[in-house]
């Protein structure tokens, strides 16, 4: 394996359409549940006065459930996004910015790791 440099472009190339075309209802799924059930069950249990600790167990697990990818060093790093879309949702719950949000920040990732999103059998994630 030799390690490719990361790149750091952000222009839109051509094969980042099929991965957004397939990413985009995987981002609405996990905001779904993250935002939209687990943090706003969490918010409605715990209340306004305990908000951070609602959005923090809903990223902690948004977090572990990217460590079987990921691993857990860059599962932990996960949070900081997670944490930006947990309080994004809290000001205005809608599912709309933080699933376009997350679509978007997932495709950069992947440009900069040189991954590709394609589902196969056992994993979503592939080295180009």
């Amino acid at each position: 394996y030799s390690p490719k440099p990361l790149n750091w472009s952000l222009k839109i190339q051509p094969s980042h359409i099929p991965s957004a075309l397939i990413y985009l209802p995987f981002s609405f799924v996990q905001e779904f549940i993250i935002r939209g059930v687990l943090q706003t069950t969490l918010y409605s249990i715990y209340g306004k006065r305990h908000l951070w600790l609602a959005i923090v167990v809903s990223n902690l697990i948004f977090a572990c459930a990217h460590v079987t990818f990921f691993g857990f060093t860059h599962a932990s790093l996960i949070m900081i996004p997670g944490m930006m879309w947990g309080y994004m949702y809290y000001r205005k719950p809608n599912l709309a910015g933080v699933t376009i949000s997350h679509t978007l920040c997932g495709i950069f990732v992947f440009d900069m790791l040189h991954l590709q999103f394609i589902p196969t059998k056992y994993c979503i994630y592939s080295l180009v």
